[in-house]
């Protein structure tokens, strides 16, 4: 039975078959089509809930939840005086004595409670208790206006800025799909990432709220968890399709199993966020064993921004659902939690789209550094204001006499703003040292090829050059050209197939496509050679600061490899004349008197 099992799960995903390709190319358009539908439905549902069903709710002092179910619960608007107290997760029974069913649509409970300024609603609430209670509630817009009022920012600025991080994370997890299935189809990592970015695109804000709102939960909880196991399949086999460590094979069992408990609402939430973040997690930290079985290399890379990315996303969700239950309901709190939302998805779609379309691969170590610096030096400045706001009030307290919040709120800004800068500044500069760029490999090389051209041949020269050249700007290949007395000649080459035509007399570096940057050797002597670079490893355009190192340090290679030949020159002449002394001494040996040997 175990050797059943363990040869029912295949080690690899395999590529689909042309068949297979065209129901699935199907099944792609189809849910390509429900997410675009889902995203524009979820936006106007969104703008036409915000603008027209909440303020029937706010000028009676109560502020509506649409539950998983589809039912609304509402409760009472908090600042509001001479207005009954409606506990959260109360249910509207009854509206001037008629009956409202608990599953009815927001828009329509919205309608009903829709009046005229002064006119006295009968609204039957029913607590969480199962307690119910009429209460006398005049219609009126200051309850609205009371609680906009106490909000840092409106309504307006509040929705534009919900509405532009909403829109732009579906628009980016559609493109991501759309990319990874055009580009590579018969990869089934990017089709598994594909399908999962689309039935995410189609449940995350606003079409979330389109879900709950015509009672579709156990819909929307299957669709999500489909996309969650379609994901977390894709991480175990990203990038080549093979499960490493063999044991990763397990989650093609272990997902379908685990949308189980993730579709119930009545598990407990702590379990299904254990479930949906701490695998993975795991996962991610399998990556580490694929990572160091993979030889430096576009491989390599690949998983570095992949993991960078799913890293940077599994944090931003968790931070959000860490925040609903750490900060108190309001309109600020709620925009803060949908942006770390949907930071989270998209941070792994961008992450994982340079990673399987290989878009600048080799820009990774940069930016996960300076990204990480940028969080730990954050995170260290908000603790160090959190801390400090206890002593600052202590201080404000009694250089005024009196506790002032302002006074207090304000030098914690100010000792932060006084913090982050400088720090952020020295952790920059710490990581530019530490973690050497491309630019800071070429000044190297530049400054080993001021030795070699005293000790190594032209040829040693060019074969240890290029190999710093291929390490400091991952080029695919390489050449080094010199002039001679018959044209440029092949000094050295690497990775370049058929490179004996280089040293062609007819041959033409301008017009080869397999070098795309051609630079001329010049010293202070005149022209000497030319480096033929050829394209990244990861076929994107060099970046300015290569350019500009490669630039900077052609005239030093011409320096070096100048002296470097002139040198070899000498010591051939030399070899030639101590060759011609030896041939001599050996003639006269040869024809010279020769001893009796009595």
């Amino acid at each position: 039975m175990a050797i059943r099992v363990h040869r029912f799960l295949p080690s690899r995903l395999p590529p689909p078959t042309n068949t297979q390709l065209t129901w699935i190319r199907g099944l792609w358009f189809v849910a390509l089509a429900l997410a675009v539908v889902l995203d524009i439905a979820g936006t106007v549902f969104v703008l036409r809930d915000t603008y027209r069903n909440d303020p029937q709710f706010h000028r009676l002092s109560l502020t509506s939840q649409v539950e998983n179910d589809g039912s609304i619960t509402v409760e009472s608007i908090p600042g509001n005086t001479g207005v009954p107290v409606v506990p959260a997760m109360s249910r509207i029974t009854a509206i001037d004595g008629k009956p409202v069913a608990q599953d009815t649509p927001v828009w329509d409970l919205a309608a009903r409670l829709k009046g005229k300024d002064g006119q006295v609603v009968a609204l039957t609430l029913a607590s969480p208790e199962g307690q119910s209670a009429t209460h006398r509630i005049e219609v009126s817009p200051r309850y609205a206006a009371g609680k906009d009022a106490s909000q840092v920012i409106s309504r307006d600025q509040r929705m534009t800025a919900r509405m532009f991080i909403s829109l732009l994370t579906c628009m980016t997890l559609i493109g991501c799909a759309v990319l990874l299935f055009l580009r590579r189809p018969q990869d089934p990592v990017a089709l598994l990432f594909s399908f999962s970015f689309l039935l995410f695109a189609g449940s995350i804000d606003p079409p979330l709220n389109l879900w709950l709102a015509t009672g579709m939960g156990n819909a929307f909880d299957v669709y999500t968890t489909l996309a969650w196991a379609l994901l977390v399949i894709g991480i175990a086999a990203f990038p080549d399709g093979r499960f490493t460590p063999r044991v990763v094979r397990w989650i093609l069992v272990i997902a379908p199993l685990l949308m189980v408990p993730l579709a119930i609402d009545e598990i407990p939430t702590w379990i299904n966020v254990a479930i949906a973040f701490i695998l993975p997690l795991f996962l991610l930290i399998c990556h580490v064993i694929k990572y160091r079985r993979f030889q430096p290399g576009i491989e390599r890379q690949q998983v570095k921004w992949a993991a960078f990315g799913f890293a940077s996303g599994l944090l931003s969700l968790t931070l959000a659902f860490v925040l609903v239950d750490v900060l108190e309901q309001s309109p600020i709190n709620g925009l803060i939690v949908i942006v770390f939302f949907n930071l989270g998805f998209l941070a792994m779609a961008i992450g994982l789209l340079i990673s399987l379309l290989r878009f600048r691969l080799w820009e990774a170590d940069r930016v996960i550094s300076r990204s990480a610096i940028s969080a730990v030096v954050t995170l260290a400045v908000g603790i160090v204001w959190t801390l400090s706001m206890d002593f600052l009030k202590l201080g404000a307290e009694w250089v005024l006499g009196r506790e002032s919040e302002t006074a207090a709120t304000l030098a914690g800004a100010i000792l932060a703003a006084g913090i982050f800068a400088p720090t952020q500044a020295l952790a920059m500069r710490w990581a530019k040292k530490r973690l050497a760029g491309d630019e800071s490999r070429i000044q190297k090389l530049v400054g080993r090829l001021h030795v070699w051209r005293t000790t190594e041949m032209p040829e040693e020269i060019g074969v240890r050059t290029l190999s710093a050249l291929s390490a400091a700007v991952h080029c695919s290949g390489a050449a080094l050209l010199v002039d001679g007395p018959r044209g440029p000649q092949l000094l050295a080459a690497r990775d370049i197939e058929q490179a004996d035509e280089l040293g062609r007399p007819s041959y033409d570096p301008v017009a080869d496509p397999r070098f795309p940057l051609t630079l001329p050797l010049e010293d202070e002597d005149g022209p000497i050679g030319q480096l033929l670079i050829g394209p990244r490893s990861d076929f994107n355009r060099y970046n300015a600061a290569q350019l500009d190192g490669l630039k900077a340090m052609t005239e030093p290679l011409a320096e070096t490899l100048r002296a470097s030949l002139k040198r070899a020159q000498q010591a051939e002449s030399i070899n030639l004349q101590m060759g011609s002394v030896e041939e001599r001494l050996a003639r006269l040996e040869q024809s010279g008197p020769r001893l009796s040997p009595t």
